[in-house]
């Protein structure tokens, strides 16, 4: 039983853990999106104040 119990909020903790982190990827907007690159085009565009018109 008390196997059951353990899978279920093993379950829910990661669906909640995979809600945070999409939720966290489509509302904020990171300023530096890449570590350690230099020269990056992608970071070039996540920086760049009009592609991400929240940032302020």
């Amino acid at each position: 039983m008390w196997q059951i119990v353990a899978v279920i909020l093993t379950g829910i903790a990661t669906v909640a853990y995979v809600i945070y982190k999409i939720y966290r990827l489509v509302v904020s907007c990171d300023k530096k999106p890449c570590a350690g690159c230099t020269d990056c085009t992608i970071k070039k565009q996540m920086s760049n104040k009009r592609n991400c018109p929240g940032c302020g």
